[in-house]
């Protein structure tokens, strides 16, 4: 077999279609040849857009409620009151998948939306004439962010424990001391027990802890400039320029 295989350069299979001439040497069997090599085709070609499909909705994609809301919130990052750099990571990327940073409006703003939706389109003339869908946009979300407020997605690092604690939405007007606070001591209203696996960090004290933002460029500068500096426990917005989708902290002990 491989002597023939080498002196005809046949590769052992049967071809699925080759030329056939004159027309009189078509017959029924080249026929039913080429019909079942087409409809091998098109069970390929279905099987690729149904796994595409289930690509797409494992991945998130083609969503336009989540990109308007990404969308949304790197415009409230950059609001003068915030001056907030946001990257947002590709929308099939993990971090973005996983990332649960949002944006929350008060109760009168979402109640004045609900108000608007429940009066749209009342009249005799709903869905008619030239026009129809002009001013839907108007009063969307995106025009209320003087309203809105950013829970943020913050992992938390203990080095000390090896322990990654997460905050799916830590409210930007939250105290960083406070959050921490939490972590440190259990719960058992809400169902909370962390205190165990921070027991270095609970020993120690809240008041003798430093909270550091990862931030990679600034990092980098302070390594040049052979300086480091812990961040204030006030708001977790405060005055970070945070450039990522979403933020860690890193705990230590206070340094003396």
């Amino acid at each position: 077999v491989a002597a023939h295989k080498a002196a005809h350069g046949c590769t052992g299979k049967r071809p699925r279609a080759e030329f056939v001439a004159p027309l009189a040497s078509f017959t029924e069997e080249l026929v039913l040849r080429d019909f079942g090599l087409l409809e091998d085709v098109d069970s390929v070609v279905d099987r690729a857009n149904r796994q595409l499909l289930r690509d797409t909705d494992d991945l998130k994609l083609n969503q336009r409620d989540r990109h308007r809301m990404r969308i949304t919130l790197a415009r409230a990052c950059a609001e003068p009151d915030r001056k907030t750099k946001l990257v947002l990571a590709p929308a099939g990327m993990e971090l973005a998948r996983s990332n649960t940073t949002r944006i929350v409006w008060d109760k009168a703003t979402r109640e004045r939306w609900r108000q608007e939706r429940k009066g749209k389109g009342k009249g005799k003339d709903k869905g008619k004439g030239k026009g129809k869908g002009k001013d839907r946009r108007k009063g969307s979300k995106g025009d209320d962010l003087d309203t809105a407020t950013i829970k943020w997605r913050v992992e938390w690092h203990f080095g000390g424990s090896d322990r990654v604690l997460v905050d799916k939405g830590l409210s930007e007007t939250q105290v960083l001391g406070t959050a921490l606070s939490r972590l440190l001591e259990n719960d058992a209203l809400s169902g909370r027990a962390t205190k165990h696996l921070l027991l270095p960090y609970a020993k120690v004290g809240l008041g003798n802890l430093e909270v550091f933002l990862s931030q990679p460029r600034r990092a980098e500068v302070a390594l040049v400039a052979g300086t480091h500096q812990a961040c204030d426990t006030g708001p977790a917005h405060g005055d970070s320029d945070m450039d990522s989708e979403e933020e860690e902290a890193v705990v230590e002990p206070a340094r003396s």
